[in-house]
């Protein structure tokens, strides 16, 4: 609602230039309130709620929905704050990613070895 959205955007404002973001402020109302979260992220943090002015502490170090709900799971488990929490999410997403490319990476060095067996040229 335009509480909510209100709120979002001035808890999210850029501390050096001031600006306000609807990327960020929405990113915040999906990681701080279940009703604003998409379908994946349900189904993968259900429907908690989350106090908005602690969901932007860790936003700020986590910056996308996933990463922050993330960091907040992690800090809960090993008591290290928002921003240690956001760096180890930001590490392990790093990770992740690299891994995911890594893979992709491999599978189409495949694809392409057997079609240069067979004689064909990959387009």
């Amino acid at each position: 609602d335009q509480k909510d959205a209100a709120c979002a955007l001035e808890l999210t404002r850029s501390a050096g230039t001031g600006l306000l973001s609807s990327f960020r402020a929405e990113n915040l109302l999906q990681a701080s309130y279940a009703r604003y979260r998409p379908k994946d992220l349900l189904e993968k943090f259900d429907s908690v709620d989350y106090p908005i002015d602690l969901v932007a502490k860790y936003q700020r170090h986590a910056f996308y929905t996933e990463s922050t709900l993330r960091a907040i799971a992690y800090d809960a488990e090993h008591k290290i704050g928002p921003a240690e929490a956001g760096a180890k999410v930001a590490e392990i997403v790093a990770r992740e990613t690299h891994e995911r490319w890594e893979t992709s990476r491999k599978r189409r060095q495949l694809i392409c070895s057997i079609l240069e067996a067979q004689g064909l040229e990959q387009k």
